[in-house]
């Protein structure tokens, strides 16, 4: 009976989570959706392409969504998280059932508790992200699939395919596990077939009528020499070395070391079940068609592309343990569980690239913002000679959804030096710290913030201000 609290409660948790989160604004590639959001918000749903420098080449679903429950209860950050909640019950939900047909009931709680444990999902379900799209449609994807239900798996593959170009890669990675579980069985039904029809016509579809209004299919002519670039060998190695450490960070480690000791434990005493086989499959199939997509791209590898594996991983893990006894097991469960807490605090050097979109020290952020625009307006700074770069130069009017448009200036559009004053946190994961060291050195700080593991400073340059003052 106790068992069957564990989905009930599970859900309470996601609630709670979203009342808590209620005033995080969007952040990082998140904003970078709003904007789709607000343009079809305020544009309408005549193109279903936005401009430009909006359009990723994917379909926007998350855009589209976001836009119509604004238009039904109003463009606020409430409405967008209570949006949200509605997926994040979706991933419990299919996780859960998920969980159920490879673990024994008193596994559940604990394949349960790695849900909430895990820094990314717990960190992307804060932040409103896209990812969370993708990752529902993923799981209910899966669960169709193993229960044989064709029409359903069909639908959820169409939704996951709009999510964004990574849907359809994650797309083709349930396709590939839907292969290797018709190999095994030897034979295919006609609806396996069937159930990619829809699939086919609305990639295609979309791929015509992308072409046609845009002039081009995938990879944006505007990012086609940046993120979209493909690397040559060298560049191939150290996307696998990042994508490695990816994978690793936020405590996943020794998750992926207890894995490796638990396949040569089942091994040594004969406990490698067909069951197991098939999870470790659901596994590696789309960890290796990630990797095969993101390592020849220059596109800045992120732990959130992964959290799908990141799922399957721990029901792998618990099904080593209930092939354990019951103490051992507690005790490896609470070293796992200490390790995945200890990681939403792992911080790295500036010259190296932080996850702050996938663990939860990047939350100090959002209130030293606040406060450091409340020093702008109070000292009548002016928002445009004010220098800083990414995540800090959204606008107000997409991160906050405010009125007031509200907004940084872009260093990057020009010499630092143009500024009268640049903004400086680590949470912008800069490569150019022999600039921002000179800054330090040599410009004029006039506010400083520090909370948790986030830091912001605003400078005032000092050639400006004389250059102001200078006699004629």
């Amino acid at each position: 009976m106790r068992y069957k609290l564990v989905l009930p409660a599970s859900l309470v948790c996601v609630a709670v989570l979203s009342m808590l989160c209620l005033r995080i604004p969007f952040f990082w590639d998140t904003a970078y959706f709003s904007k789709q959001a607000n343009y079809f918000f305020v544009h309408g749903f005549s193109s279903l392409i936005p401009p430009d420098d909006l359009d990723n080449g994917g379909f926007p679903l998350y855009g589209i969504f976001m836009a119509l429950c604004w238009k039904l209860l109003g463009r606020t950050l409430v409405v967008s998280h209570l949006a949200i909640s509605v997926f994040l019950a979706g991933i419990v939900y299919a996780y859960y059932f998920l969980a159920k047909r490879f673990l024994k009931p008193r596994i559940l709680p604990f394949a349960m508790l790695f849900l909430f444990l895990e820094p990314c999902l717990l960190t992307q379900s804060m932040l409103m992200t896209n990812d969370t799209f993708l990752l529902f449609f993923f799981l209910a994807g899966l669960n169709a699939l193993l229960a044989k239900n064709m029409i359903r798996y069909g639908l959820f593959l169409v939704c996951m395919s709009l999510c964004s170009i990574r849907g359809v890669a994650a797309t083709g990675a349930l396709v590939l596990v839907h292969l290797f579980l018709e190999f095994k069985k030897g034979r295919t039904h006609i609806s396996s077939v069937l159930s990619y029809v829809p699939l086919v016509i609305c990639l295609l579809f979309w791929a015509v009528y992308h072409r046609i209004h845009s002039g081009w299919y995938l990879f944006s002519p505007l990012r086609s020499s940046t993120d979209e670039r493909f690397l040559d060998l060298s560049g191939m190695a150290k996307q696998f070395i990042l994508t490695g450490w990816k994978l690793a960070d936020s405590g996943r480690i020794f998750c992926w070391v207890f894995l490796g000791w638990g396949i040569l434990f089942l091994i040594r005493s004969r406990q490698m079940t067909p069951v197991f086989k098939r999870l470790l499959a659901l596994l590696f199939i789309p960890l290796l068609v990630s990797l095969a997509l993101m390592i020849p791209l220059s596109n800045p590898s992120s732990g959130r592309y992964f959290m799908p594996v990141y799922l399957v991983l721990f029901l792998a893990i618990c099904f080593v343990f209930q092939q354990m006894k019951r103490k051992p097991a507690v005790i490896w469960f609470l070293v796992l569980a200490f390790g995945l807490i200890s990681g939403n605090f792992w911080i790295y050097p500036e010259r190296f690239s932080n996850g702050w979109d996938t663990s939860l020290k990047v939350l100090p952020f959002f209130q030293l913002k606040r406060d450091m625009i409340l020093y702008v307006k109070e000292n009548k700074l002016v928002p445009g000679q004010i220098g800083t770069r990414f995540p800090l130069i959204d606008s107000l009017t997409d991160s906050d959804l405010e009125a007031e448009p509200f907004q940084f200036a872009n260093a990057l559009n020009g010499p630092v030096k143009k500024f009268r004053y640049y903004l400086h946190s680590n949470v912008c994961n800069t490569n150019l710290l022999p600039q921002i060291e000179e800054i330090r050195l040599e410009w004029k700080l006039l506010k400083a913030l520090k909370k948790g593991e986030v830091y912001m400073a605003l400078y005032e340059n000092p050639d400006w201000v004389e250059e102001r003052h200078q006699t004629p």
